[in-house]
């Protein structure tokens, strides 16, 4: 998948240089990417900072220590994003590291981080909408835009993993494939958009 922008390529050299992790992982490079196109998916109607996005899609998983439970990372990603910011290595204002910052700290906690900040909101649906690659579907009551919870996008996430994994790949191939066995209800034809698509 191309990286959709010249920050993108900044954070992942930033992030790859520090990462403890397999970069083929499931909280890897390829979910970075993924996490950055559903976000800005999902931008193009929901209104969200597509700055704030890109940064949280390559930092938000940046201080994993395990591919399993490490309640502490999101915290951890905020931290960081703090650090490169007042290192002058994020071009981003003090705003939209806030944004940021709590997006980083509440992806893992199933919460919107009691906010109705549309780009804080639309940067945690871009990362659920990626739990497909563990064979989750993603429910839409755990999601909080109107655009991630359409059953459209819910399927296109998952279109969108298996077309970038590969078999035989170390990453989340496997766990894409087992997402194939989960039902996949077809959406009714009012539900067939995808936000910011033409009808």
């Amino acid at each position: 998948m191309t990286r959709t922008s010249p920050a993108a390529n900044v954070l992942l050299r930033l992030v790859l240089a520090q990462y403890k992790l397999a970069p083929t992982g499931v909280h890897g490079v390829e979910h970075w990417e993924r996490v950055e196109k559903l976000g800005l998916l999902l931008a193009k109607t929901s209104g969200a900072d597509p700055a704030v996005i890109t940064h949280f899609a390559y930092l938000h998983d940046s201080k994993r220590e395990t591919e399993g439970p490490d309640p502490g990372h999101g915290e951890r990603a905020a931290d960081f994003a703090g650090q490169l910011h007042c290192d002058g290595l994020l071009k981003i204002n003090d705003r939209q590291l806030r944004q940021l910052q709590v997006a980083c700290r509440y992806h893992t906690k199933g919460l919107a981080a009691g906010t109705s900040d549309i780009t804080i909101l639309t940067c945690l649906d871009g990362d659920r909408l990626d739990l497909w690659r563990v064979a989750k579907e993603p429910a839409p009551d755990m999601l909080f835009t109107k655009e991630g919870k359409s059953r459209a996008m819910i399927n296109y996430a998952l279109k969108l993993g298996k077309k970038q994994n590969k078999p035989g790949r170390e990453g989340t191939s496997a766990a894409f494939r087992g997402a194939e066995q989960l039902p996949i209800r077809v959406p009714a034809k009012s539900e067939n958009r995808l936000p910011g698509k033409p009808p």
